[in-house]
Parts: structure tokens; C-alpha cells; sequence
């Protein structure tokens, strides 16, 4: 018979001794971890003490916040689901819970939870903070401005529920109640771009005031030139006031920021082609094609490039895509283009 070896023998010794830790033994080598910050070992060591015990309910919390911090959101949304039946009416696990539907896009579960966590806990500023943002996304906006009110009347210095509660009035079309929340914003951390881009949306959107619109678009983008936001809207109101050739470096900032972003290459497209720099244009306006064929804008400024520059075949090609895409503004294209067909 073989000799089995020293090692393999002590690996049995170890796997047996593991095997029979309690749960709160892994429940207490998980808390370990996670004041080490090694979340993934954290959560194997608190799956262990849920498989040990499944009514272990600190361990089923702790490893949901655990999955939150590793953004395995699918995971946390079932670990904190059973911490709350385990234990219903805590608002730190209702607002994990929320926080991990807010992460995975599901917004309207996310109110949901945090809707119960206030209800619990109604001093809890972070879960109405983070329920107003969710109903922004969500374009509840009245119900989002009631939320970051709440938040702030919870903690006035909270400068993200300001930025909220901006963009909410913003498209409330509260403007003036808009721009003084993003101006507290502002006071708050005059180095963060969120207020300046605000009052910029504000000023471009709801006043078509470009010229006040650029001045804090400008400061959001000295504060923040690595976020696409501010160029792009720079370049946006430049065309809007005719000044196309001014407009081009803002969008190519822009669009190095993010190749792939179709709104900021139909802007610069745009902005050649109304500088009589066809080709430049139709790059762009190819480009945006390329990537989508239901794209209705850059085929039809693609047929004005053609037609400028006498190529009536590719205008017709434009015309014939445009037939094909069959939307009311793309037939509204159609016959606008037709009147340039020799």
C-alpha cells in the first residue's frame, strides 16, 4: 500500500478542521476580511456561516453589503432580501437592498426600498437623497423634488441632494428654484462641476439663453475636463448661435472623450457641414451609420453634403435609406431631400 504523504495528510487535517467551524467562527473570519477590505474572501467565509446556519441573519447582512462593494448586485439583491426576512424593519438593510437595485438600473424597486427605509427611519437623509435621484432617473420628478427637500431638511450641507434637487425644479421648469439649488451646491464645493453644468442646462434648455449658458458650462468643464458634459454643450450652443467654426474644438474634445458617443458626432458632423467642410462632415455623419441604421439625422445631413458637392448618386442612396427607415420625420426628410434630385 502507498504511503500517503505529510502533505496530503495535513490538507485532510486543515479541510476537516474548516469543515467543522461554527457559523459564528465564519461569521467572525468573514468581519475579518471585511475590515481588511478583502470583500471576496469576506463573503466565501459569510456564505459559510449561512450555509452553517441559515438564519444567520448578520451574516446574510454583512454579505450583502460585502456584494454591494464587489457591484455583484444581483447577488446582494437576494442576501439583503433574506436579511429582511429574517429581520424585517431594519433600515440598514432596507437601504442596501435599495442601494444594490439602484446600482443594477432597477429604480423602481430601489424607491421601493428606500421608500420603507424613510418610513422606518424618516432622519435616514441618505435614503431620501438616493430615492430623489432614483425618481430622476425615472423622470418622477415631482415626487423626486419632495425627496431631496426631505434630505435636506434632514442635512443641510448635503450638496449631491442639492444637485438633485436642481435637476428635478430643471425639469420641473422651476427655474430660478433650480439654479439656487445648484448655486448651494456650488457654496457648498465650489470645486465640483455638477452646479455649473446645472445652471448651464437651465440657461440652454429652459431660458435658450447660450451666451449664460457657456459661461457655466466653461466653469463646469475648468473644474471636470475629463467629463464629456460641458465640451459638448459648449460646442451644442455655439452651433446654436451660428458659430460653427468656434464650435468644432469644443466637439472634438468632446468626442475624444468619448469616441462613441453618436449625439456629440452628429454635433461636430453638423458643424462642418455649416462650415462648408464636407468631407470632414461626412466622415462623421458615415461614422454615426455605421454604427446605427436607424439613424435619421446624419443620413440626412449626409445628403445635403452630397448634394453640395454634386454627387447626386450618394444622395440618392440617403433618400433611399431614409424611404427605408420609415418614420414620420425620416419621410419628412425624405421629401425635403427629393428637392434637390437634378
Amino acid at each position: 500500500m502507498r504511503r500517503i504523504s505529510v502533505t496530503i495528510i495535513a490538507i485532510l487535517i486543515c479541510h476537516a478542521a474548516s469543515s467543522q467551524l461554527s457559523a459564528t467562527e465564519w461569521f467572525n473570519k468573514g468581519k475579518k476580511s471585511q475590515g481588511e477590505k478583502d470583500y471576496k474572501a469576506a463573503v466565501d467565509a459569510f456564505k459559510k456561516a449561512t450555509e452553517t446556519d441559515n438564519t444567520f441573519f448578520d451574516a446574510w447582512y454583512e454579505m450583502g453589503w460585502c456584494q454591494n462593494e464587489l457591484a455583484n448586485y444581483n447577488d446582494a439583491v437576494l442576501s439583503l432580501t433574506k436579511a429582511d426576512q429574517l429581520k424585517p424593519g431594519m433600515s440598514s438593510v432596507i437601504f442596501e437592498l435599495g442601494y444594490a437595485n439602484e446600482k443594477k438600473g432597477s429604480y423602481e424597486d430601489a424607491v421601493f426600498n428606500y421608500r420603507k427605509c424613510a418610513a422606518v427611519n424618516p432622519t435616514y437623509a441618505a435614503a431620501w437623497y438616493h430615492k430623489g435621484w432614483c425618481e430622476n432617473q425615472i423622470e418622477l420628478y415631482d415626487s423626486a423634488y419632495y425627496s431631496c427637500i426631505k434630505a435636506i431638511e434632514i442635512k443641510t450641507t448635503y450638496r449631491e441632494a442639492y444637485d438633485e434637487l436642481g435637476f428635478a425644479c430643471y425639469k420641473l421648469k422651476k427655474n430660478e428654484e433650480s439654479i439656487n439649488a445648484y448655486r448651494e451646491s456650488i457654496n457648498l464645493d465650489p470645486t465640483k462641476s455638477a452646479g455649473y453644468n446645472g445652471i448651464g442646462d437651465v440657461f440652454k434648455s429652459n431660458y435658450k439663453n447660450y451666451d449664460s449658458a457657456i459661461v457655466y458650462y466653461s466653469k463646469a468643464y475648468e473644474r471636470n475636463p475629463s467629463h464629456k458634459k460641458a465640451p459638448y454643450n459648449i460646442g451644442w450652443c455655439l452651433n446654436e448661435k451660428e458659430k460653427y467654426e468656434e464650435a468644432i474644438p469644443y466637439l472634438k474634445k468632446a468626442l475624444i472623450l468619448d469616441v462613441n458617443d453618436n449625439a456629440t458626432r452628429t454635433e461636430l458632423g453638423y458643424a462642418y457641414y455649416k462650415s462648408k467642410n464636407y468631407d470632414d462632415a461626412l466622415f462623421h455623419f458615415t461614422q454615426i451609420m455605421s454604427s446605427n441604421n436607424k439613424d435619421e439625422l446624419s443620413r440626412y445631413y449626409a445628403g445635403f453634403c452630397y448634394y453640395l458637392k454634386n454627387d447626386q448618386y450618394n444622395l440618392q442612396r440617403m433618400i433611399d435609406q431614409l424611404q427605408s427607415i420609415n418614420t414620420t420625420n425620416s419621410l419628412k426628410y425624405v421629401e425635403t431631400l427629393k428637392k434637390y434630385i437634378k
